[in-house]
């Protein structure tokens, strides 16, 4: 299923566990969870946002991600990440 993928988690660094949110697209939402179990370790949440009539595009998926990393980076308290770590 196409949809955004959305993983939430702490960073610990010298300073303590900052709040990260990983945001990404998929099109296989169970092939891009396990490959995130496998090489993703500060996620301890993941929520996935598909719809049940499969009616996503990528324009759809693109625009979603686009829109929620900048509502991501409104939030000074959190980090956000798309494909790499971007302070916040």
């Amino acid at each position: 299923m196409t949809g955004i993928c959305f993983l939430f988690g702490a960073d610990e660094d010298d300073y303590g566990a900052k709040p990260i949110v990983y945001i990404s697209q998929t099109e296989n939402a169970r092939k891009r969870l396990d490959s995130h179990n496998k090489t993703k370790r500060f996620w301890k949440m993941a929520i996935f946002c598909v719809t049940k009539t499969q009616n996503f595009t990528q324009a759809h998926i693109r625009y979603l991600a686009w829109y929620c990393m900048q509502r991501a980076k409104e939030g000074p308290a959190v980090r956000s990440t798309m494909g790499k770590y971007r302070t916040i």
